[in-house]
Parts: structure tokens; sequence; C-alpha cells
């Protein structure tokens, strides 16, 4: 079975922004590319309907060529559990600010059993992965036009329901229906339970 990936808006900026002059954005833009032409095929690759709300953002041609990338990707189901864990993270995990959307692609990705959340391209192993799902570390990154666009589109749609989380999902999920697109829900991934030091009965 292939490991699942959730892709987010980023990679597809990456793949179909014009080539950027900037030699950090234009890296990762190659890096992007060599990834999706050699070694998506070794992965399942969903979405969510964030993701297309994002792309579907900004100069219409730009759009377009995103959504072109995003016609054939499953989008993940918003659920109430995913809502609930985005609410979670946002109480205790120590995010950024007016970082709702961001924490609802991180439940989506978590609370469908995704092995990966795809979002920038990692200079060091060459591949566009942040860590498994469970590890919530922001990256810490130079600063990418690409990057930040997409950040602008994140935050103009939080914006205009003020930063309520349920409002948020209540409208992302209108969208779902209205999209007409198939929903998918998956299991989570087993979590694997801790090991006992020899010799330490289990509690």
């Amino acid at each position: 079975m292939k490991p699942k990936a959730y892709l987010e808006t980023t990679i597809v900026s990456y793949l179909t922004a014009r080539p950027s002059r900037d030699l950090i954005t234009a890296a990762n833009q190659q890096m992007t590319h060599a990834w999706w032409e050699d070694h998506r095929g070794q992965f399942a690759l969903y979405v969510s309907q964030f993701v297309i709300e994002e792309a579907s953002a900004g100069d219409p041609d730009a759009a377009t060529r995103r959504l072109a990338v995003l016609a054939d990707l499953p989008p993940l189901d918003v659920t109430d559990v995913v809502q609930q864990l985005a609410h979670a993270l946002l109480t205790h995990v120590p995010l950024p600010a007016n970082a709702q959307v961001d924490a609802l692609h991180i439940a989506v990705a978590t609370v469908h059993g995704m092995d990966y959340r795809c979002a920038v391209p990692q200079a060091m192993n060459r591949r566009p992965f942040v860590p498994r799902k469970n590890s919530w570390r922001l990256s810490i990154m130079t600063r990418d036009p690409i990057v930040d666009e997409v950040r602008q589109f994140r935050d103009a749609y939080a914006k205009r329901f003020q930063y309520d989380l349920e409002a948020i999902c209540r409208d992302i999920r209108a969208k779902q229906t209205q999209s007409g697109r198939n929903v998918v829900s998956l299991p989570p991934r087993p979590v694997q339970a801790p090991l006992v030091p020899t010799g330490k009965p289990a509690a």
C-alpha cells in the first residue's frame, strides 16, 4: 500500500507558478517539479476543500493552472472531528496568531491518517515533505514570495469570518457539498504504544 500524503497549496503553487528570478524560490520550484515528475507516483495524494479554496484565489490564470493540478486529487472530508482537533491545536499548541486554517490543514491530515503533510520543499532531503503528521513543529524558512502569497490567500479567507473556527468550517463544508466532488474519509493511522523499559511493568 502506498503511503498517504496530504498536498498543501504551496506545492501546487510551486508547480504552476512562472519561473522565479529569486534564487531560493527558483530552487524550491525545481525541487518540487523534480519530485512531482519522479516520485509522486509512489504516494497516494490527497487534498482538502481548504486547498481548493486557496488555489482558487488570486490571479485568475494562475488559479486555473493550480486547479488543473488539483482536479484529479480526492479531497478529504472536513468532519466535526477535524474541527475539534483544530480547536485543540489552537488551544494547546504554540501556533502563530490567527492560525485557524493552518490548524485545520494539520487536523485534516491527522484525522484522515496521512503519513505525510506535503507543504514546502526541504533542501536537506530533496523531498517536499514536512515531518510525519504527529510532529507539529513549524518549519523555519527564508521568506519566499510563493509561500507569502499562499499565506495571504489563507489569511484573507479566515478574515472573512473574523477568524472564527466554527464559521470557517461551516463555509468550507458548504463548499464541499456545492463542488460535487467525491469527498473521502479515511481511518486514522494506528497509534503505536510506547515501549516499556525492561524490568519495569506497564502501568
